[in-house]
């Protein structure tokens, strides 16, 4: 069975619509199903705004040691990371990326998308060519 009907069978076995895309760095051929369909990107944007920041923090625009209040009331919830926590937080915006990459921590995420703004996040997608992101 070629990947694709693999993938389409496994989606259908799960009783499930999906889409996909995986394209290799070595430029050979990828993989996708309904890679251009709009869907919400959920935490596919944080990659976005970990590098907006991080742009805008090389650029000078932002201090990356600069450090951010996430308050406890009104924090996105999520099941780890800073919504867990029962008081405010302290910290830097460079200590917020690895806190939403590697945990996918939400309120990590509005607090740098707060701070880049979410223009910042927009053209960067724009400028990869991701037309359809934004």
């Amino acid at each position: 069975m070629d990947p694709e009907a693999h993938l389409r069978s496994l989606f259908e076995e799960a009783g499930c619509e999906a889409t996909f895309c995986a394209v290799p760095l070595t430029g050979d051929p990828g993989l996708e199903i309904g890679a251009d369909e709009p869907v919400t990107p959920a935490s596919v944007i944080k990659v976005l705004v970990a590098q907006a920041a991080l742009n805008a923090m090389r650029a000078g625009a932002l201090d990356p040691t600069s450090r951010v209040r996430v308050a406890a009331a009104g924090r996105t919830p999520g099941p780890v990371g800073l919504s867990l926590l029962a008081d405010d937080v302290d910290l830097s915006l460079r200590d917020l990326v690895p806190l939403m990459l590697t945990i996918s921590d939400n309120p990590a995420t509005d607090a740098l998308v707060s701070a880049v703004g979410l223009d910042a996040v927009n053209q960067l997608a724009r400028d990869l060519g991701l037309e359809q992101t934004g």
